[in-house]
């Protein structure tokens, strides 16, 4: 193989390698800002309907810490919010005398990572391709 083609060879090889680095930290992100969230908004008056939360779980506690910003949990089923909201038909709740209303929902953060990934694969298999042809053509 001569030299020119050892470099494109080369730097090839280094892209495919900053390619999969890119993506995987890609992925990483995206799955730790994507899933099941919880929220909460203080209200300002006493609403009609609302229950009291006596023991409030970790993640309600960190949602009440950062009001407004969206608290991810592991998976819903460890917290009961969303089962205490639906069981008394209302998202308004009373927390040390505060009111608030509490949202559930799903936030899915696009990622590129997986199509980097392909890409990256992809062009592995063409440097491999290359360099057996490049292998069999010097015999």
């Amino acid at each position: 193989m001569s030299q020119s083609k050892k470099r494109i060879f080369l730097i090839f090889t280094l892209v495919i390698l900053a390619l999969t680095i890119i993506a995987f930290v890609d992925i990483i992100v995206a799955s730790q800002s994507s899933g099941t969230a919880i929220s909460v908004t203080r209200l300002e008056e006493k609403p009609d309907t609302y229950f009291v939360i006596e023991e409030p779980d970790s993640y309600f506690l960190k949602a009440v810490a950062n009001e407004g910003e969206p608290v991810f949990l592991g998976l819903l089923g460890e917290t009961n919010i969303d089962e205490l909201t639906t069981f008394h038909n209302t998202n308004n709740v009373s927390y040390l005398g505060d009111f608030f209303v509490v949202y559930s929902f799903s936030i899915d953060a696009f990622s590129f990572g997986p199509y980097l990934l392909q890409a990256a694969i992809i062009g592995c298999i063409l440097l491999i391709v290359y360099w057996f042809i490049s292998k069999a053509l010097k015999t």
